[in-house]
C-alpha cells in the first residue's frame, strides 16, 4: 500500500524510533532519519489534514539533524524544515501523542548552539507537554537534561527518578 496514509505515518514512525537509538553512529541516525523524514513528508502529502505525517516527518527531520550535526543542519536551513513541519502538526492537533509536540519543541530549543539555544524556552515546552502528559518519560528525560545544563543537578536528578518510576510502556511502548 504506498500510498495509503497510515501505512506511511506508521512507517516514518517506525524510522524513528529506529534513528533514536542512541547507540547508534551519527551516519546510521541521519540515514534512518531521512527515512522517517520521507515517509513522513509522503504521509503529509496524501493527507495534508492529518497530524501524524506532519509529526513524524518533524522527528525524522529532527534525527537527521542530530546525526549530521546540528552546526552543518543549520548550514543545510534544516531548522526551517523541522519547524514548518512541527508547527503544521501543532495546528492540527496540538495535543497529539499527549504533549508530544510540546516536548519535540522543548528539545529542539535545547539542542540549538548559541545565541538560538534557549532554557527558557525548552522548559516552557517541557513543562507544558508534562502538564498534558505527567507519564511522559521522555519529556522528564529532556527535562533532566536541561537541567543539568542550566546547572540544577539535583533537579535534574529528581526528573530522573519520575522518569524512572514509570513502568515501561506506560507512555511509549517501543
Amino acid at each position: 500500500a504506498p500510498d495509503d496514509y497510515d501505512v506511511l505515518w506508521r512507517v516514518a514512525r517506525l524510522y524513528f524510533w529506529l534513528a533514536d537509538d542512541p547507540a547508534l553512529k551519527s551516519s546510521e541516525k541521519s540515514r534512518l532519519g531521512k527515512i522517517a523524514w520521507d515517509y513522513g513528508d509522503r504521509a503529509a502529502a496524501v493527507n495534508p489534514n492529518r497530524v501524524e505525517g506532519w509529526h513524524y516527518g518533524a522527528a525524522g527531520v529532527g534525527n537527521y539533524a542530530l546525526g549530521i550535526g546540528v552546526f552543518t543542519a543549520l548550514r543545510q536551513g534544516i531548522e526551517g524544515k523541522f519547524k514548518e513541519r512541527l508547527s503544521k502538526a501543532e495546528s492540527i492537533d496540538p495535543n497529539f501523542e499527549n504533549g508530544g509536540i510540546q516536548t519535540a519543541w522543548g528539545r529542539f530549543w535545547y539542542e540549538l548552539p548559541w545565541p538560538k539555544y534557549s532554557a527558557k524556552r525548552s522548559q516552557k515546552f517541557l513543562e507544558d507537554a508534562l502538564a498534558k502528559n505527567p507519564g511522559n518519560v521522555r519529556a522528564h528525560v529532556y527535562l533532566s537534561d536541561l537541567l543539568v545544563k542550566e546547572e540544577h543537578p539535583d533537579k535534574a536528578m529528581a526528573e530522573l527518578q519520575k522518569a524512572l518510576a514509570k513502568p515501561p510502556g506506560r507512555y511509549d511502548a517501543p
